[in-house]
């Protein structure tokens, strides 16, 4: 059969051109309509706040997608509560210093590396590890190979009470030190920090050695003239019982409690609560997890002392800005603003 020379050629470039006329309205009006629908998603995160409509920090959460810090005042000290799902991570922001304190699960760590980069923190002065559990510094490794690192403080263990974890995030965060020939400090009680003028961060616990990796968690109380935030790991009745025999209600009242083990019930003991006093307390934990937390009991008893309670699976992420005054708490929701009064 024979074909004149050419005129397939026309067939298909005639073909794709009418193609094209009948396709363009159509792509013309979905990508209207997207624009649409990401200017009204916009909107409501800026103007209309209605609950029940998306908002884009909604979907990124949703999607585990960069998250950026909330827009917050300039301040002597921030302290951020990263919002990492079923896990702890916050950050110390000063003038002159930064340290995290834990890092959340490995899936975050992106998210996390991201928030840090995006306050232009190119050096994390000290990285404390609370203790080994994988919620707590699963990420962590990552973080060290992703900024320049001061110092990091760990919890020592007493192998003949507790043997050290087999986990591979435990491993990777020890070959993260070894490699980047990162100086370590074991923490010991009543270790002071400096991170700037009126501004000091001292370790607090353990007191003592324990059998139980929660209990092991390295306690501290950051105090910036007349605010103090405590942040407590995941120690539980037991260790918080020694460090209220340890300390003084004076040493351990608190503007900001981290609230211990995610808001478990196996912590937040009465004597505890009624030593620390806290103002406000904020729970990491992750929407609908499977280990129920915050537990209702750690609910009401925060409620009958008084204390604000702050969630990161209801606000997001919660920064707390500190003049060594007054206090202004700003969240990813933008459901709190300053003082910590409802927006």
């Amino acid at each position: 059969m024979y074909i004149k020379k050419g005129f397939n050629k026309k067939i298909t470039h005639r073909y794709s051109k009418e193609n094209k006329k009948v396709r363009n309205p159509y792509l013309a009006n979905l990508v209207t309509g997207l624009i649409i629908i990401a200017m009204l998603i916009g909107l409501n995160d800026l103007v209309f706040k209605v609950e029940a409509l998306p908002t884009w920090q909604g979907i990124y959460k949703a999607l585990n997608l960069r998250e950026k810090p909330p827009a917050v005042s300039d301040a002597e000290l921030k302290v951020h509560y990263i919002d990492v799902g079923q896990g702890d991570c916050q950050l110390i922001q000063t003038k002159e210093y930064t340290v995290l304190i834990d890092s959340g699960e490995y899936d975050n760590s992106q998210k996390v590396i991201s928030y840090i980069k995006d306050l232009k923190i190119k050096k994390l002065d000290y990285v404390i590890v609370t203790h080994y559990h994988s919620d707590h510094m699963g990420a962590m490794s990552d973080v060290l190979e992703a900024f320049d690192i001061g110092r990091i403080i760990l919890p020592e263990i007493d192998e003949y009470f507790l043997p050290l974890p087999t986990t591979k995030s435990f491993e990777n965060l020890l070959k993260s030190i070894d490699n980047k020939n990162i100086p370590i400090t074991y923490s010991t009680p009543k270790h002071e920090i400096y991170l700037g003028e009126n501004i000091n961060l001292t370790i607090l616990a353990p007191v003592t050695i324990y059998d139980d990796m929660n209990n092991v968690s390295i306690v501290a109380k950051l105090v910036h003239n007349n605010n103090s935030f405590l942040f407590t790991g995941d120690i539980e009745a037991l260790a918080e019982h020694d460090i209220v025999q340890k300390y003084s209600n004076e040493e351990l009242q608190s503007t900001v409690l981290a609230s211990p083990h995610h808001g478990s019930s196996t912590s937040s003991s009465a004597e505890f609560l009624s030593a620390v006093s806290p103002q406000y307390t904020v729970i990491q934990c992750g929407a609908d997890n499977s280990y129920g937390h915050p537990h209702k009991e750690t609910i009401d008893a925060y409620n009958k002392i008084g204390t604000e309670i702050l969630r990161n699976d209801l606000l997001g992420t919660i920064v707390f800005s500190s003049d060594g005054e007054g206090i202004t708490i700003t969240s990813q929701t933008g459901k709190y603003s300053e003082k910590g009064d409802a927006a």
